[in-house]
């Protein structure tokens, strides 16, 4: 598994996601993908993923915001069973580092994690 882990086509922010305790795979070149998605639990991060492709690449808010057609998940991020600052940070560092990401989606369910540092955290960087 090591050799596979150390592959030289890796692509980099899986490299920077796994240094930081992330699961995070980056969709390959030409597959499309501009909105960066981001879970906590495996099961929630490809529900994530499903859903907005299912969607079409629409994010719901009032105005309503219509992203273009080709509007789909440039990743999977899974950041594990809860949410520390460490892990949020490093996992806003990967997806805000990704040239593809054009809007950022995290689900954090509250059975596994706590809501609000996924938000707050969020809200912080974003105004950095």
């Amino acid at each position: 598994m090591k050799d596979i882990a150390e592959t030289a086509d890796r692509h980099p922010l899986e490299k920077k996601a796994s240094l930081a305790g992330l699961f995070y795979h980056k969709r390959k070149a030409g597959e499309g993908g501009n909105i960066g998605s981001f879970g906590y639990g495996a099961g929630v991060a490809m529900s994530t993923m499903d859903a907005l492709a299912v969607a079409g690449g629409r994010v719901s808010q009032d105005p309503p915001v219509r992203l273009p057609d080709s509007s789909q998940p440039a990743n999977f991020l899974d950041g594990g069973g809860g949410a520390t600052e460490a892990n949020v940070r490093a996992a806003l560092d990967v997806l805000m580092s990704d040239p593809d990401v054009k809007v950022i989606f995290v689900n954090s369910f509250g059975g596994i994690t706590k809501t609000a540092r996924p938000g707050s955290l969020k809200s912080e960087k974003m105004r950095s």
